[in-house]
């Protein structure tokens, strides 16, 4: 009996060691990187990012409005409302927007508006979202469309979305007559278009976790949605290059990558937990976006789901990369998805269930480079509503893309997409939060000056500015963007030759 137990605890133990091997959690000591020497080239881009439901207001014909409605569905029960009045206000949006030294902005156009019943257009909305357009290219910012931002109308929610299966086609269809509408409006003021936004996270909170609309927890069904929501995306890529003006537009897939790293390292368990929700949320999608076939099978959950996707491989101009942060899991077979989410002592919390980790920033444009496409940073953001940790929020994830100098990455071109903060409620007038105007000082000031060579320091990737001069990096026009040879780097959050390319 000893030998075996040993036998097993060897083998326990080598188990373990391959797994972290194979998958480490990086972590880089903070003490000694300097953080106010940073160094961004001159055709760097910087953006900022949003979504219709949450900024524009008066969004009352949608999926979330309904969802909004239900008691118990959100804290406090609290709705959206007017949010930030961005339908009316954005002209002075616009100007924080340029004061902040951004010069690509991207929003979502809201389908229940443009559409309010089945095929009835609103042409005042098409109108707002064209003067939107137009608006930013005065100012010299670049709009970049998000067609389905998590928001869709409420009646085709009704008519089963992207999920049931009798009727997920004819509803594929529905989102492909709104999206060529839409294009075929606006192409001549956008240069680059994002089909939907983070079509895993639809999937596993609406679904698996409940904490979206439509308030459901049925494995099966969160992998069916995803499924569905990646051939409505191979659809409109499809039916949007064949439009006139299609041939030249820029369209991705909007990515989260969210790191899920087990509590307890040396527990197979965690590990298990860890790996099946990284199926989930992040392996299956990107490996359909590879072959053209969605496949994913997590026995433990129930869920089998085996589909080839018609177009979507090839379907991928660029692959946008939000990023937020890591989870910690541990096995706990208690739990509907038989994991729970734990916090650790050393992490900087946030307002939402989760810590500041700039280095996962790193590992997903590590990740997410397997595509082969350029790679845009679309979306990051903190959760702060003190507006106390935000400063060091960004320092840390505008140093991470830097970090990948260091081995071997190409940096001439890398900027990061990430929101705006203004204080201002739906009646005050518009002003710059703290973090905001920090911001807006390193853009002018130590940000983007000078060359930049990297160096190693105590295993971390350490990013130094030299030969600086006084000037403000460059931020590029709208006109550049419209430069095919040089779209790949100029358009908002770009990371290009991720393997030296």
């Amino acid at each position: 009996m000893r030998p075996l137990l040993i036998t097993l605890a060897f083998g326990y133990a080598a188990l373990v060691r391959a797994l972290d091997r194979a998958d480490p959690e990086l972590r880089w000591d903070w003490s000694t990187i300097d953080l106010d020497d940073l160094y961004f080239p001159p055709n760097f881009l910087w953006g900022v990012a949003s979504s219709a439901h949450q900024v524009e207001g008066g969004c009352n014909n949608n999926q979330w409005s309904r969802f909004e409605e239900e008691p118990g569905r959100i804290r406090g029960g609290e709705r959206a409302g007017a949010a930030c009045e961005h339908w009316q206000r954005y002209p002075q949006d616009i100007a924080l927007i340029t004061a902040l030294g951004a010069r690509a902005y991207r929003f979502s156009v809201e389908w229940s508006k443009i559409e309010p019943r089945p095929g009835e257009w609103d042409e005042a909305a098409i109108e707002h979202y064209r003067a939107l357009c137009a608006a930013l290219r005065a100012a010299g910012i670049a709009p970049v469309v998000t067609l389905h931002h998590f928001t869709h109308p409420q009646w085709f929610e009704e008519m089963g979305g992207f999920v049931d299966q009798g009727r997920r086609e004819a509803n594929i269809a529905r989102f492909v007559g709104f999206a060529s509408r839409i294009f075929s409006e606006l192409d001549p003021l956008v240069a680059m278009w994002c089909t939907i936004n983070e079509p895993e996270v639809v999937a596993m909170e609406g679904y698996l976790r409940g904490t979206f609309p439509p308030g459901e927890r049925d494995p099966q069904r969160a992998a069916e949605a995803l499924a569905g929501l990646l051939q409505a995306h191979a659809a409109v890529y499809q039916a949007l290059k064949r439009l006139p003006g299609g041939a030249k537009a820029k369209i991705g897939l909007v990515k989260n990558i969210f790191h899920f790293d087990p509590q307890r390292r040396w527990h197979v368990g965690d590990w298990a937990a860890a790996r099946a929700a990284h199926r989930f949320f992040n392996g299956a999608a990107l490996e359909a976006l590879q072959s053209g076939r969605f496949k994913m099978r997590i026995p433990g959950l129930g869920v089998a789901v085996d589909r080839v996707i018609e177009g979507l491989v090839g379907s991928l101009d660029f692959i946008g990369l939000n990023y937020y942060s890591q989870i910690h899991l541990r096995l706990d077979l208690r739990a509907p998805e038989r994991a729970v989410p734990c916090a650790r002592p050393e992490d900087v919390p946030t307002d939402m269930p989760y810590a500041i980790y700039a280095e996962g920033l790193y590992r997903a444009l590590h990740q997410i480079s397997a595509l082969g496409a350029p790679i845009y940073v679309t979306e990051n953001g903190i959760a702060d509503k003190a507006d106390d940790r935000r400063a060091l929020f960004i320092r840390r994830y505008l140093y991470a893309p830097r970090g990948g100098c260091a081995t071997g990455w190409t940096c001439a071109a890398t900027s990061i997409g990430r929101c705006s903060i203004t204080s201002s409620g739906p009646r005050g007038s518009r002003c710059a939060s703290a973090s905001m105007r920090w911001t807006s000082r390193r853009r002018s000031g130590g940000c983007g000056r000078g060359r930049g060579r990297s160096s190693r320091r105590s295993g971390a990737a350490r990013a130094r500015g030299s030969a600086r001069d006084e000037r403000p990096a460059s931020a590029g026009s709208v006109a550049d963007l419209g430069a095919a040879d040089r779209r790949d780097r100029l358009l908002v959050a770009g990371v290009r030759g991720l393997d030296g390319a």
